[in-house]
C-alpha cells in the first residue's frame, strides 16, 4: 500500500493525460524510465485503486425509517484520525481564521454535495476549517452533513437555539486556549456568537456581518448617506455590558464589522487601487496615483491581515502540480473526499516541515521526498532526509535499502500527520 501511495504522489508531481502513460519508457516524476513498473505493475495498481475501501460495515448507518445516520461512514475513521492528529501536532496561536473549503465533485449521487454559484468550485463536498492565519495550518475540521447538521458532543442548548454558523464557531473556539483571536466572514459572524465566545472561552472574535442579522442597532449605524459618502467615512457604536464594538464603514461598498477585541479609533490605511482591494497597510504618507489613503476603524486592518488563513491552506492544497485531489478522477464521491483529506494532511505536513527553513524547503522538494520514501518503503527518522530528495534515483534506492534493514516499520514525523 505504501508503494501505491508513493506512485500516486509521483503522479501528482508530474501529471499525465492517463494512468497508463506512467508505465511506458519515458521519464515522469522522480523515477527514471521503467521505474513505475519495477515497484508495481499497471494491472495491480488499477486493481488496488478499484477495490480500495476504508471502513467495514460493522455498525448501523440507517435508522428504522431508512434515513442515513452518517453520510461519511465510509471515510469516518479517516476524518476522526485527521481531526485528532492535526490538533495534537499543532500549538494554536494567537490569530486564527474560520472559513470553508471544498473538494470538487460534480456527480449527482453524493448526499452532501453543495452548490455555490459565486465560488471557483461550484459543485463539491464542503468542509468547515479552522486555520492558523499566518501559516495556513488547518487544526480544525468539520465536514458538512447537509440539512440538520449536528456537531458531535455539542450542548443541546446550542443545537436548539443557535444556527449552524454560530455552532461551528463555538465548536472551533472551544479547542483553542484562552485569549486567542478568531476572524470570520459575514456568514459566521453574529452579535450573539461574539458575545458567547468571550463569555464561555475568553476568546475574541472579529468579523464582517450581514445587515439582516439581529442584535445590532442598525438604525444608528446606517444613519448616513451610504451612496454619496466619502470613502473612509464610518459610524460606530459600543455596547458597554457585552464589550462589543461595531462600525459601519464605507469602502467600495458599505461594510459592517464587529469585534470584541479591537476598538473604533480612527487610523490611516493605504489600499491598492485598480480594483484590487486585498491588502490594507498603515502608511500615513502621500502616495502616487492609483493608490488610496483614507481613514477607517481600528478593527479593519487586523481583519484584512488575518482572515486569509483558510484561503492559504486551500491554495496549497489545490496547487496545480502537487495536488493528489486534482489528478484523482473518481466516480465514487467518498473516494474524492478521501483524496481531499489526504491532500490536506500533506499540506499540513509541508507547513510543519517548511517552518524550519522556509527559503530552501520548497513544496517540490517536500513532495519529492515523500514520493521517494513511500516507493522505497524506507524512512529516515533523523530529520535530515528532506534535502536528499534531489539525489539520483540509484543513490536514493541504495540508501533506502540500507535504511530499511535498520529502521523497518518506523515512520518519519511528517507522515504521522497522515
Amino acid at each position: 500500500m505504501m508503494k501505491w501511495f508513493g506512485l500516486r504522489v509521483g503522479m501528482a508531481i508530474r501529471p499525465r493525460h492517463n494512468i497508463a502513460s506512467y508505465w511506458d519508457k519515458n521519464s515522469y516524476g522522480c523515477l527514471k524510465p521503467g521505474d513505475y513498473g519495477l515497484f508495481m505493475s499497471r494491472n495491480r495498481f488499477n486493481q488496488v485503486t478499484k477495490y480500495m475501501y476504508l471502513n467495514y460495515a460493522q455498525q448501523k448507518y440507517f435508522d428504522g425509517n431508512g434515513k442515513l445516520l452518517d453520510p461519511y461512514h465510509k471515510v469516518r475513521s479517516l476524518i476522526d484520525l485527521c481531526k485528532r492528529t492535526w490538533l495534537a501536532n499543532w500549538f494554536i496561536g494567537e490569530h486564527n481564521s474560520i472559513d470553508e473549503g471544498k473538494v470538487a465533485y460534480s456527480g449527482t449521487m453524493c448526499p452532501v454535495r453543495s452548490y455555490d454559484p459565486d465560488k471557483p468550485i461550484k459543485h463539491g463536498i464542503k468542509f468547515y476549517c479552522a486555520n492558523d492565519s499566518l501559516t495556513g495550518y488547518c487544526w480544525g475540521l468539520e465536514p458538512y452533513n447537509g440539512a440538520g447538521h449536528r456537531i458531535k458532543d455539542e450542548p443541546e442548548w446550542d443545537f436548539e437555539n443557535l444556527n449552524i454558523s454560530e455552532r461551528l464557531v463555538l465548536y472551533f473556539v472551544s479547542k483553542a486556549p484562552a485569549y486567542a483571536q478568531f476572524f470570520t466572514d459575514r456568514w459566521y459572524t453574529t452579535a450573539k456568537v461574539v458575545e458567547l465566545c468571550y463569555e464561555r472561552h475568553a476568546c475574541f472574535l472579529t468579523g464582517t456581518m450581514m445587515c439582516n442579522k439581529k442584535g445590532m442597532p442598525w438604525r444608528h449605524l446606517c444613519n448616513f448617506d451610504q451612496l454619496n459618502s466619502e470613502r473612509g467615512y464610518y459610524t460606530w457604536c459600543w455596547e458597554r455590558n457585552k464589550n462589543l464594538w461595531a462600525i459601519m464603514w464605507k469602502d467600495r461598498n458599505v461594510v459592517p464589522v464587529i469585534s470584541s477585541r479591537y476598538g473604533v479609533e480612527p487610523e490611516l490605511i493605504e489600499r491598492g487601487g485598480g480594483g484590487k482591494y486585498k491588502t490594507a497597510k498603515l502608511k500615513p504618507t502621500d502616495v502616487p496615483y492609483g493608490r488610496y489613503v483614507f481613514t477607517t476603524g481600528k478593527m479593519v486592518r487586523p481583519y484584512n491581515k488575518y482572515i486569509g488563513g483558510t484561503d492559504l491552506w486551500d491554495k496549497l492544497r489545490m496547487a496545480p502540480h502537487y495536488s493528489l485531489e486534482a489528478i484523482s478522477h473518481c466516480h465514487k464521491w467518498w473516494q474524492k473526499c478521501f483524496w481531499g483529506i489526504i491532500e490536506g494532511a500533506l499540506v499540513n505536513a509541508f507547513i510543519c516541515w517548511r517552518s524550519v527553513d522556509p527559503k530552501r524547503r520548497t513544496h517540490m522538494r517536500f513532495m519529492t521526498a515523500i514520493h521517494q520514501a513511500l516507493v522505497h518503503n524506507a524512512f529516515d527518522t533523523t530529520g535530515t532526509w528532506g534535502p536528499r530528495a534531489l539525489e539520483p534515483p540509484e543513490q536514493s534506492r541504495q540508501r533506502s535499502t540500507n535504511l530499511l534493514k535498520h529502521r523497518k516499520g518506523q515512520t518519519p514525523p511528517l507522515l504521522r500527520l497522515l
